[in-house]
């Protein structure tokens, strides 16, 4: 087979309001707005676009257990977790699990605005 696949391109996330979810991405957590329309939004994270599209009668958001991931769970590396949650924190941002260390680093979550779990990792080299 010659499928060779190399990377993720894109990861689109479903949203109900843009508003919020731009300005949570972009100014939580600081992320590069590429391309800006009314139904798009993209995010340039090195060789990944990661895009937001509001809910259409196609695009649903289901975050009514929000205790279970359903599909897909967004996971982003930040260089100083402690630093990350603790600015999160006084913007008021939903933290699930505060940092914790595992084999690979350290791993806490947080929630968007419609309640999506977003993984934040910082790998094995700083302690908190």
């Amino acid at each position: 087979m010659s499928l060779n696949i190399y990377h993720i391109q894109f990861v689109m996330l479903v949203v109900r309001d843009m508003e919020s979810a731009i300005a949570f991405y972009r100014d939580m957590l600081g992320m590069q707005i590429k391309i800006l329309t009314t139904d798009w939004v993209e995010f340039e994270l090195g060789e990944t676009v990661f895009i937001l599209r509001p809910e259409s009668a196609d695009r649903k958001v289901d975050t009514r257990d929000q205790r279970i991931v359903k599909g897909c769970l967004l996971g982003f590396e930040v260089p100083n977790l402690r630093l990350a949650i603790e600015d999160l924190r006084l913007c008021d941002v939903s933290i699930r699990l505060e940092p914790t260390h595992t084999p690979h680093g350290y791993i806490a979550e947080v929630a968007d605005p419609d309640g999506h779990p977003i993984t934040l990792t910082e790998r094995n080299h700083v302690a908190i």
